[in-house]
């Protein structure tokens, strides 16, 4: 009998019998766990580098198989992953700010130059609003949300909430109904930075009301 009929002749037993060496196998391991362990452990050390080298080489020849497969675990398994994330972030947090520091150093022109080109797409545009915002209100020392200026002025439908003319989003910045996040009542004055204290005005109105708190009392809006 040659070896591939051999071969061929064990896939078929195992075929047959899968269940039952299935159980047996299992068996097995739960008498002998730490004796298969230390083996397990002792065959890794005596072949670490061809291991790896498998390893690497079967990542290389199913890289996109094992990316999608890793993107489908995440997808039925957010909360999980979710809280592993967190854990090793926690866990690690010292070596990651050193990590990211350093790679900044190490590529301080590249990573300006791309917050550069990011800050000009609408995203990032959006996120730096958000931001400067956000400095202010906690340098005034109160309270702040998160939202977009956009959703204010979708709100109040581009309409000054002052003079009552419409407000041009495609004018350049400086044109008077250039449309300008209003906080009714000033940060300055104890105002905060929330959708119910704030409201959208035309630049010219903007920079007439200015911080005197002179304008509309606040509103409630749904």
């Amino acid at each position: 009998m040659t070896k591939e009929e051999k071969l061929e002749k064990r896939r078929a037993y195992y075929k047959s019998n899968k269940e039952k060496l299935s159980a047996q196998a299992k068996k097995y391991y739960k008498a002998n766990k730490s004796k298969r362990q230390e083996y397990g452990r002792n065959y890794y050390h005596e072949h670490r580098e061809e291991i790896c080298e498998k390893r690497r080489q079967y990542k290389l020849e199913h890289k996109e198989e094992l990316s999608a497969a890793r993107k489908e675990y995440r997808r039925n398994n957010k909360e999980k992953m979710a809280e592993l994330d967190r854990r090793q972030y926690q866990n690690n947090a010292e070596y990651n700010r050193s990590r990211r520091k350093k790679y900044y150093r190490e590529n301080r022109e590249c990573q300006l130059e791309y917050a550069k080109q990011y800050r000009q797409t609408p995203k990032g545009k959006a996120v730096s609003k958000k931001s400067k915002y956000k400095r202010r209100a906690i340098k005034a020392k109160t309270k702040h949300e998160s939202f977009d200026p956009m959703e204010v002025f979708w709100r109040d439908g581009y309409k000054c909430q002052l003079c009552g003319k419409k407000t041009r989003p495609d004018y350049k910045r400086n044109h008077p109904l250039y449309p300008a996040l209003d906080h009714i009542v000033p940060l300055s004055l104890g105002g905060e930075h929330t959708k119910l204290n704030t409201q959208c005005l035309c630049r010219k109105c903007n920079n007439e009301k200015y911080n005197t708190g002179v304008g509309d009392q606040l509103r409630m809006f749904g």
